[in-house]
């Protein structure tokens, strides 16, 4: 990975290599000069993929199943992935803020919320299976055509698309996926910023989603765009479970409301988004949600808070 930096009276120029666990033996030539290093590499934090998994589908569980179970369905959905995110966010940037920022904390903070969460929520396990009587038969009774629409729009923008795209990013979102990868592969926030093209500067832009991305590769170990799969599934469905709940709050309620988050979901930047710039599905889903609280509750509070 070469690159090279002009601070204005001469070139700088970095290589980065990989290196394997355990000693590593490097040679470096520049301009005959010859010399060996031996490179030391720790192993890094690696969770299975099944426990990760498991860690993830327990809080969106906890969050729909026992926290916001008396919510109707739309709002549990919303409200439920909305808050996922929120945790990912707050507990990356309170581990930074205190410098104790590393794929083995964050994956440790995230079970800790989880195990909270269950065990302070728990006791709603019995009240949520008497209020939300799952059958599958009411469900398909209840569906209707423009919901099952929309399901299909979110499985194949999220989970299919991209398998006929040359990427999963576009020029639009490059820096944004390189970013997450970056800290994701180091496991850590870097010092510097490598994607400045006005030389090497101190790593200044700061996204919660480079915090979701990364979180979701360190608990689950899968690649970041494996991750972007599973956040934009996650962004897509509650982008729109947030735009239903708005358009039932100004009183388009019914199917007219799933009519208006497929109709706002056709918006050209809205769709693009949706495609490629996920991190901007979920910065709109917590800021719908805001307008839903603000037009639901008639307070700044809750939607400021968002």
């Amino acid at each position: 990975d070469h690159r090279i930096y002009f601070s204005g009276e001469q070139f700088v120029s970095e290589e980065k290599i990989d290196l394997d666990d355990g000693q590593n033996k490097v040679k470096v030539i520049f301009k005959g000069i010859e010399k060996t290093l031996l490179i030391e590499q720790e192993p890094q934090f690696k969770m299975h993929l099944i426990a990760g998994i498991t860690v993830i589908s327990l809080l969106l569980w906890a969050l729909f199943a026992l926290v916001f179970f008396q919510k109707p369905f739309v709002e549990r959905i919303s409200f439920s992935i909305v808050s996922f995110f929120a945790i990912f966010i707050i507990s990356a940037f309170i581990l930074d803020i205190t410098g104790l920022l590393s794929a083995l904390s964050f994956t440790t903070a995230i079970i800790l919320v989880t195990v909270v969460v269950l065990t302070l929520f728990w006791k709603n396990l019995e009240k949520s299976i008497q209020v939300n009587e799952f059958s599958p038969k009411k469900i398909v009774e209840k569906s209707s055509p423009l919901a099952i629409l929309l399901v299909a729009v979110i499985i194949f923008s999220s989970l299919t698309y991209h398998f006929w795209t040359p990427t999963y990013f576009s020029i639009f979102t490059s820096f944004y996926e390189r970013q997450s990868h970056l800290i994701a592969e180091l496991q850590s926030v870097p010092t510097t910023d490598p994607f400045s093209f006005l030389g090497t500067k101190p790593f200044g832009y700061f996204s919660g989603y480079f915090f979701i991305n990364a979180g979701i590769s360190w608990i689950a170990s899968t690649t970041t765009m494996q991750s972007f799969a599973i956040i934009a599934l996650l962004s897509q469905t509650a982008f729109l479970a947030s735009a239903i709940l708005f358009f039932r709050s100004i009183n388009i309620s019914g199917k007219k409301s799933i009519l208006g988050a497929l109709l706002l979901l056709l918006g050209v930047f809205v769709f693009s988004d949706v495609l490629f710039n996920i991190r901007h599905v979920v910065a709109n889903s917590f800021m719908i949600l805001a307008l839903y609280f603000l037009k639901k509750h008639k307070t700044t509070i809750s939607a400021g808070l968002l």
